[in-house]
């Protein structure tokens, strides 16, 4: 056997036999990045792999693309010799990608994942195989003996720049899962929950989208629970929305109203994306009404006796929809259970960080560039376009 060949056997063997790594570097911010996160630490908990953290060199091409980006979220996979980027795109719109990253990753998780909007986008780019869809989050409280695996800037107290208060508010606004699910056997006080922000400016439609299905609950004295808008600055609210405008309320007490109605109301995000409130309402164990998913989304994020209850699109079926479950309270607990164990088996932070770990060994077995030029330039011969195109 020649000695090249006998090389390459010892490597492979070495590969296979060693520990798999994931980085997670300072890119995004804790709303979006915090549920991939404890996936991941569950994960090395359970002795399935390492998971540490590393910075993106300043200065560099990637890095100045990513500094004020919230929810582009960059990792990178180390197995023996072999180490390569991903990451994972939670931009509303399913057309929007960042170039710079998709140049460099080897994998590209996107959660509002359409493959006739990238393809519509993207062309015949050879880049658009390494897009791959990923369930979609919500915000997590981290423990916080958890922050120093982590970057610096995601820690409360960060060296000279001493305690960071955004990282303290995130603390404070955010639960942990486990207490989440301890409000599945909340004790339902109201009928139905429905809090929609209102948007200032830039999102005309949506708002009107919105309030037609405000209005429409509103018609039904019958119904009882909190429907409405929240605005950080009601006085700048119209009229016209005024008149359904809600307190706005902390985080705990948004899940906890949740948690203590019969039904939650599903409404897509911006760009129709999907809206933190899905995984939200699956893991507080709701019966759900509300608006169909949208492009595959309903393939891979439901099962199919799930899709009843995100099947209506009108104002008034979305009411009456409601007003039919109110009334069979047998439906309410069957939904209530299956959402549950749905979430807890298919979208949970283990099950989602288990399901890219799964995919990154079979991602492609060319190597990328060594680490600079991973940061500095293209990979495999593509040349990121850029970062204003995403």
């Amino acid at each position: 056997m020649a000695i090249g060949s006998l090389a390459m056997q010892l490597t492979i063997a070495a590969d296979q036999d060693a520990e798999t790594e994931i980085l997670c570097y300072d890119t995004g911010n804790l709303e979006f990045l915090s549920y991939y996160l404890l996936g991941f630490r569950e994960l090395s908990l359970k002795g399935q792999l390492r998971f540490g953290s590393a910075t993106l060199p300043v200065g560099t091409r990637l890095a100045e693309s990513l500094v004020a980006d919230k929810a582009l979220l960059m990792f990178e996979y180390v197995r023996g010799a072999e180490r390569f980027f991903f990451c994972v795109d939670g931009y509303d719109d399913p057309r929007c990608v960042h170039h710079d990253a998709l140049a460099r990753c080897r994998v590209y998780f996107k959660v509002n994942y359409d493959e006739v909007a990238l393809r519509g986008a993207l062309g015949a780019s050879p880049l658009l195989d390494r897009i791959r869809p990923v369930n979609p989050s919500f915000p997590l409280r981290l423990p916080l003996k958890m922050q120093y695996q982590l970057p610096g800037r995601y820690r409360v107290l960060n060296g000279r720049r001493g305690i960071q208060r955004s990282v303290v508010r995130y603390y404070q606004r955010n639960r942990g899962l486990a207490w989440m699910r301890s409000l599945r056997d909340a004790r339902k006080r109201y009928d139905v929950y429905l809090a929609l922000l209102y948007y200032p400016s830039g999102q005309e439609e949506v708002n009107e989208q919105r309030l037609r299905l405000v209005e429409a609950f509103h018609r039904y004295s019958d119904l009882t629970g909190r429907v409405g808008f929240f605005s950080a600055v009601p006085s700048s609210v119209p009229a016209a929305y005024r008149r359904f405008l809600i307190p706005q309320t902390s985080r705990a007490e948004h899940l906890r109203l949740m948690a203590e109605s019969s039904v939650s109301v599903y409404v897509r995000g911006v760009d129709d994306c999907i809206s933190f409130k899905f995984g939200e309402q699956l893991a507080l164990g709701a019966a759900v009404i509300g608006h169909p998913m949208s492009g595959s989304a309903a393939a891979r994020l439901l099962a199919a006796d799930m899709r009843d209850q995100y099947a209506f699109e009108e104002p008034a079926a979305i009411v009456d929809a409601v007003r039919q479950m109110v009334a069979e309270p047998g439906r309410i607990r069957e939904k209530q259970s299956a959402n549950a164990s749905w979430f807890d088996q298919e979208l949970s932070p283990l099950a989602t960080a288990s399901a890219i770990v799964s995919v990154l060994p079979s991602a492609g077995s060319v190597h990328l560039p060594n680490r600079h030029a991973l940061f500095a330039g293209g990979c495999n011969g593509a040349e990121p376009a850029s970062s204003a195109q995403r």
